[in-house]
C-alpha cells in the first residue's frame, strides 16, 4: 500500500468497522498480492468464501440456482457469477471438466459475486439432480433451438438452469437430466446469445414472474 494509506479516511473507517487488522507495504503490492495487474493500492483477505449448502433449499417456497456445464471463458463465468449475485440466485452449482476455474480474471469481472453467492463444484449434474427433483425444483436447460421461450414459459417456484458451454452448447449426459429444454427469442436462428447474457435474460424472466406470483 501506499506509504500514506493511514492517512486515507474511508479506508480507516472500513478497517474499524470490520475491526480488520491491517499491514503496511513500503512499495505496492505485486505478484501475488494483485493478480489482476491494476489496483488501487489496497488489498484485502478474506479467509473462505459461502458454500451451497443443499439441505438448506429444502423447505424453501421459491428459488433459482443455476449449473454451468462446462463454461470455459473466465469473462463468461465471473459475469455469471455477477449476475447471480445481483439477482439473488440461492447459489451456483458447476463442473470442473474443461472449464474455466475462478481465476483473477472471473474474480475481477464477478465484482464480488464470488465472494457473495454460494458455490458447489461436482462432477455431473446426475449426481445432484434426483435430490433437487425431490425437493420440488424443475430443471430447464438453455437452448436456443429449443420450441418453448422464457416468455411463454410458465415458471415453477423452484427452478434450476443449465448453462452450457459457449462453443457446444449443453452435454448430452446433462440434457438427459432437464425437464425441458428452453429458449431465448432472437432474430437470427443460426446464432445464439453470449453464456452470461442468456443467463441474465433467464434469470431476470425467473425472478420477474417469482415476483408476480
Amino acid at each position: 500500500m501506499k506509504d500514506d494509506w493511514r492517512k486515507n479516511s474511508q479506508l480507516k473507517k472500513w478497517a474499524e468497522q470490520l475491526s480488520a487488522p491491517d499491514r503496511f507495504f513500503r512499495q505496492k503490492p505485486e505478484g501475488q498480492l494483485a493478480p489482476y495487474g491494476h489496483h488501487q493500492g489496497a488489498v484485502a483477505f478474506a479467509k473462505d468464501r459461502p458454500e451451497l449448502n443443499l439441505n438448506q433449499l429444502v423447505n424453501q417456497e421459491k428459488s433459482v440456482l443455476l449449473y454451468l456445464d462446462g463454461i470455459a471463458d473466465p469473462h463468461n463465468l465471473g459475469a455469471i457469477l455477477r449476475t447471480a449475485w445481483l439477482m439473488k440466485a440461492d447459489g451456483v452449482l458447476y463442473s470442473p471438466d474443461r472449464a474455466a476455474g475462478l481465476t483473477p480474471t472471473a474474480h475481477k469481472v464477478a465484482c464480488g459475486g464470488v465472494e457473495v453467492v454460494p458455490l458447489l463444484e461436482i462432477s455431473q449434474l446426475q449426481s445432484v439432480s434426483k435430490v433437487l427433483k425431490d425437493s420440488g425444483y424443475w430443471i430447464f436447460g438453455l437452448d436456443h433451438s429449443a420450441r418453448d421461450s422464457i416468455y411463454t414459459k410458465n415458471l415453477p417456484p423452484k427452478v434450476l438452469w443449465v448453462i452450457g458451454n459457449e462453443e457446444k452448447g449443453i452435454r448430452s449426459t446433462t440434457k438427459s437430466e432437464c425437464d425441458e429444454m428452453i429458449s431465448i427469442p432472437q432474430v437470427d436462428a443460426a446464432a445464439s446469445y453470449n453464456a452470461s447474457v442468456a443467463t441474465a435474460l433467464a434469470m431476470g424472466e425467473t425472478v420477474r414472474q417469482h415476483r408476480l406470483s
